[in-house]
């Protein structure tokens, strides 16, 4: 085990090389690889706490201390999300529910999908990815969602909204330089006013395609700067929250990561 952990070592190697990674992560603003980098924090702190471990009982206390420092800084951006919160303490009683899923465009569990939503019984859903094929698969939820607006794709960006309730208004718009579809909704919700905007920007696999997620990001980030409360954001953002633009989403908008103590 003594060999595994010298300097130079593959575990040793392994270590600084997720240090660095997590270091990069804080960077996502100047590089989309850095920006990569900040998505794995869980699989970063598990990994430093295990390579800590085995150093600590080897008593490599100097190279631990690097370690350690990266693992806490890592366990930092997560803690936020199994902290009990304030909303998921609330005893207020649940008047609207919405279901947001990517189906996957190449995906044919069009039964297992139409399954989980008739048990869910939200007000409103939203969908991703979806096709010709799946409009036509889920044409028989009109019965009780009789309230739709969809723009099927060959692509990966077919977007559709099915509602319990009549929208006061219902459109796809195209927000950011890639031309991808979104889809902005409003209904009366306990008689107030509520915005939804559903969307899925393109996948950050490559630096003009990160480009356009954040071009993306951006414009709806500014659309929704501009919408009085209520407003909620759903859809397949391609981004994790510890992304620097999510973060910057979230600071434009003053909208709430809803994952948070959940």
């Amino acid at each position: 085990m003594s060999d595994l952990l010298q300097p130079g070592s593959l575990l040793s190697v392994v270590g600084i090389l997720i240090c660095a990674a997590t270091v990069f992560g804080f960077a996502g603003r100047y590089w989309w690889v850095f920006d990569l980098c900040a998505h794995f924090r869980a699989q970063y702190f598990v990994a430093l706490s295990f390579i800590l471990v085995l150093m600590l009982f080897d008593k490599r206390y100097g190279t631990s201390t690097a370690f350690a420092f990266c693992a806490a800084a890592n366990l930092g951006c997560l803690l936020p999300y199994h902290l009990t919160s304030q909303i998921s303490k609330s005893n207020a009683p649940r008047v609207w529910r919405v279901i947001s899923g990517n189906v996957l465009s190449i995906n044919s569990n069009f039964d297992l999908v139409k399954r989980f939503i008739l048990e869910n019984q939200a007000d409103v859903v939203l969908l991703m990815e979806v096709n010709h094929q799946w409009i036509e698969a889920l044409r028989e939820l009109a019965v009780l969602y009789p309230y739709q607006k969809f723009e099927p794709c060959k692509e990966n960006f077919g977007i559709a909204i099915y509602s319990k309730h009549p929208p006061i208004a219902c459109e796809i718009i195209y927000l950011g330089q890639a031309g991808l579809p979104s889809l902005v909704g409003e209904f009366d919700v306990a008689g107030k006013r509520l915005t939804l905007l559903g969307t899925h920007p393109s996948p950050p696999m490559s630096a003009a395609m990160s480009l356009l997620r954040n071009d993306q990001v951006e414009a709806i980030a500014t659309y929704l700067a501009a919408v009085p409360e209520p407003k909620i954001l759903l859809g397949d953002l391609n981004m994790s929250p510890w992304s620097h633009s999510f973060k910057c989403l979230l600071a434009t908008t003053g909208l709430t990561d809803s994952a948070k103590g959940r």
